[in-house]
């Protein structure tokens, strides 16, 4: 490996790059001696060049007036011009960038077209919209990213994976390696809204966290908002990822295969009909257990893991002013250390949008969704031998009107989730099981938003995004409310009265406002300043007791026990562009507080717990810090360097002594990392060919000690610190990856390689303690994942 890498810096330098030629094409409208009209209107239709489909979505932009708009379900747009010459910059993830220039003197209609990437490029491009996206856009703390971005990154196991390319990014952290889900902002893992074309994900990984749930030649680009939240998404405290995916090519049919170390995948996608029409399948399966048969350890050799996952979308244009798409993702794991215990989960959504364009600025979207995440946790053998399931249903709709008047973006709508908590059961699972049966009751929740937001440009220098969402909640029957005596920590001692509720009847209402606001002041041509506030409410809790949430853990929807989290949100950050906008750097601070959060009693009982109520604690949180980045996004070289210092505090609110944790004092969150440093980077090669290497640094989180024991009538009691005063050791990784394109001249096919923890450093997961024998003082013992480097080789072929 070390000589491969020699070769590849050595080589490099040398090598010559294509060249990109300046567009030099004039689009003319009007005469600049016959100027009747103040404001000129340009209507502007954007396709894809050979096929004439309509680009949705795309971002369209004037070099100097700041804000970018995009275009509609039809490819369409409006600009409202003065008179004059301009440069018209449209962008597009899947698509190339384009630049045109224009004299424009009188309103008219223009139609663009923009290509289709070729595998073969000049350069890395590592943007997602227009070049100047971060200083011009309004909303601050927003990642936009296409997949072609993190294709070049090294990965675990050769698998290209959304999730984990996020926590490369400022203010995206994870508690450590194989740790399922993300923190964002010091926010709780659950916090984050995931939407796979607008449908909610509840658990969007594989194997405990190793691999994404989400396929990446599925995927078109995602986008994280970690600051200004859009009025139109809700549901969740901290973030929202949203994932877009593929509709296949409309022209040709074209299948992709690609096998590595761990698994195989494949996509078949092309054009139905003679209408537009395109679809996209494809599958992935993983075959892991050869590699655990490897280790010398009989625990890991023994064990078994694997997954499979499916998804199918199809566009279908109905007329020319109406669009329908369809899609359906599935998803099941199974997970068995040794014959000590094991999961199985499996994820199902579907979903449908309909457009339809009532006039060139307005349309409307029209989605529907049904989606189940159902979860089983297993002990195979002896007295313990069980199995615990439960599980979360859901059906979602949402409905939004758009329009576009000029300076204005109107969007308005309402949106719709049904909650179906599943019943939880804890069941004995063989002869000698000593496990008693045991089942917590399924609920219902609704949860209902209506929203309206503008964003507007008065001037090219300022621009502002202000919306307001209002959210009703109803927790449903059928079931029953246990009420408490006051006076006392709720236990079942305290309970005074119980009221039963039918089918369907409203048991318990939460409502609330959720406004939202950014704005931008572009100070020059490359630099602006941007501020937000955003409150956000969370209507279901991820209720687990360990560092990092696990498949077993329970989806509790919000009840008369567990009131909703509510976050409020302010940012500001300082951006600015260099050399063209080939470098970009930006600055930003955020401090969010955070209430009616969940905290666990010592030694919490969560497992099947039809008294639930009983083994939590009111908390509240607060999270500040501070991100930095700079960012090369074209040339051989592209890549940044991200810092965070970030901080996530959390207490107690109960009244009662007993109950108070660290005598109700702040204390760090499980996720707590102050200092957080990424270093990305990738080197163009060769034509189709490149290098990448990656750094991660983090801080290492808290946990609890044991600081002392004593023995008394043969009993060792342990002595434990307060709660997460101490911090496992500092994590540091490198990653690398060697990509070649073309590896057989007459087949449009890549050769990957990578390694996965080049230093094979033994980085701490968690520290646990253990009694040695013929002693009762127990020693602390460090837990890691993966403490060695893990090479793979990836092929890929295109037909």
């Amino acid at each position: 490996m070390k000589r491969l890498l020699l070769f590849s810096l050595l080589l490099w330098p040398g090598i010559a790059l294509l060249a990109q030629s300046p567009d030099t094409t004039l689009i003319q409208l009007g005469n600049p001696n016959k100027i009747i009209e103040e404001v000129v209107t340009l209507d502007g239709k954007i396709t894809t060049a050979i096929t004439g489909d309509p680009v949705s979505g795309a971002s369209v932009s004037i070099e100097g007036f700041g804000n970018a708009i995009q275009t509609d379900g039809f490819g369409n747009f409006r600009l409202f011009l003065p008179p004059g010459s301009y440069r018209i910059v449209l962008d597009h993830p899947g698509h190339l960038p384009i630049t045109r220039r224009m004299e424009v003197y009188r309103s008219g209609s223009i139609s663009l077209q923009m290509s289709l990437p070729t595998k073969e490029m000049a350069e890395i491009l590592v943007t997602a919209y227009g070049q100047d996206t971060k200083v011009a856009d309004v909303t601050a703390g927003v990642e936009r990213m296409k997949v072609r971005d993190i294709e070049v990154q090294p990965a675990f196991m050769g698998e290209v994976d959304v999730i984990k390319s996020l926590q490369w990014l400022p203010g995206v952290s994870s508690v450590g390696e194989g740790a399922a889900g993300f923190n964002v902002r010091g926010g709780r893992a659950d916090q984050n809204l995931i939407l796979l074309e607008g449908a909610p994900l509840f658990n969007p990984n594989h194997l405990l966290g190793f691999f994404s749930a989400i396929q990446s030649d599925m995927v078109e680009s995602f986008t994280l908002y970690k600051g200004h939240v859009p009025a139109y998404l809700g549901g969740r405290a901290s973030s929202v990822l949203d994932i877009a995916t593929r509709y296949g090519n409309p022209d040709s049919f074209q299948v992709r295969l690609g096998l590595g170390v761990v698994s195989a995948r494949f996509a078949a996608e092309g054009p139905i009909g003679n209408q537009g029409g395109s679809f996209l399948a494809g599958g992935r399966s993983a075959y892991s257990n050869w590699v655990l048969r490897q280790a010398k350890d009989p625990y890991i050799s023994r064990s078994e893991a694997g997954f499979q996952d499916a998804y199918a979308a199809a566009r279908l244009p109905i007329s020319e002013n109406n669009i329908l798409e369809v899609f359906a993702y599935g998803s099941r794991d199974r997970f068995q250390f040794f014959n000590l215990f094991g999961y199985a989960y499996q994820t199902g959504v579907a979903g449908a949008h309909y457009y339809h364009l009532f006039q060139d600025n307005m349309s409307l979207e029209v989605s529907a969704h049904v989606g189940r995440y159902d979860s089983d946790y297993f002990d195979p053998e002896g007295f313990d031998a069980g199995r615990s399931e439960n599980g979360i249903g859901y059906v979602h709709s949402r409905q939004m009107w758009s329009w576009n008047p000029g300076k204005h973006q109107f969007r308005a709508g309402m949106e719709q989730t049904l909650y179906d908590q599943h019943e939880g059961t804890l069941s004995p699972d063989g002869p000698g099981s000593a496990v008693l049966p045991s089942a917590t009751p399924a609920e219902r929740g609704l949860e209902m938003a209506f929203f309206l937001s503008d964003d507007w440009e008065p001037a090219p220098w300022i621009s502002f995004s202000a919306g307001i969402r209002f959210v009703e909640y109803w927790q449903m029957g059928p079931g029953g409310i246990r009420q408490y005596d006051p006076s006392y920590p709720r236990q079942l001692s305290s309970v005074i009265d119980s009221l039963s509720f039918g089918p369907w009847e409203r048991m318990h209402r939460y409502s609330g406002w959720e406004p939202r606001a950014s704005a931008r002041v572009r100070l020059d041509e490359n630099t602006s300043i941007k501020a937000s506030y955003n409150r956000l409410q969370q209507f279901i809790h991820l209720i687990s007791n360990t560092t990092a949430s696990t498949p077993v853990d329970l989806w509790q929807i919000a009840n008369a026990y567990l009131r909703p989290q509510v976050a409020d949100q302010f940012s500001l950050g300082l951006y600015r562009n260099f050399d063209a906008h080939r470098w970009e750097s930006s600055v930003e601070a955020f401090y969010k507080d955070q209430s009616q959060l969940i905290e666990y009693q010592d030694f919490a009982s969560l497992l099947v717990n039809p008294f639930l109520e009983t083994e939590l604690v009111n908390a509240e949180g607060r999270a500040y810090g501070v991100e930095a980045m700079i960012r090369k996004k074209r040339g051989r070289l592209t890549g940044w360097l991200g810092y965070t210092y970030s901080r996530s505090l959390v207490r107690s609110t109960t009244p009662f002594p007993e109950e108070q944790i660290n005598a109700g004092a702040w204390f760090p969150a499980n996720y707590d990392q102050p200092h957080q440093l990424d270093f990305v980077a990738n080197f163009n090669l060769l034509r189709g060919s490149s290098f990448g290497v990656n750094l991660a640094y983090r801080r290492g989180r808290p946990f609890t000690a044991l600081e002392a024991s004593y023995e008394t009538q043969e009993t060792v009691i342990p002595l434990f610190s307060y709660r997460n005063e101490y911090r496992i050791p500092d994590y540091l990784r490198i990653d690398a990856s060697l990509t070649f394109g073309s590896v057989v001249p007459a087949w449009n096919d890549q050769l990957s390689f990578s390694v996965y923890n080049m230093l094979g450093r033994d980085n701490a997961y968690s520290v646990f303690y253990q009694r040695p024998e013929n002693t009762f003082i127990p020693k602390p013992y460090q837990l890691s994942v993966l403490g060695a480097a893990f090479p793979s080789l990836t092929y890929q072929v295109d037909f």
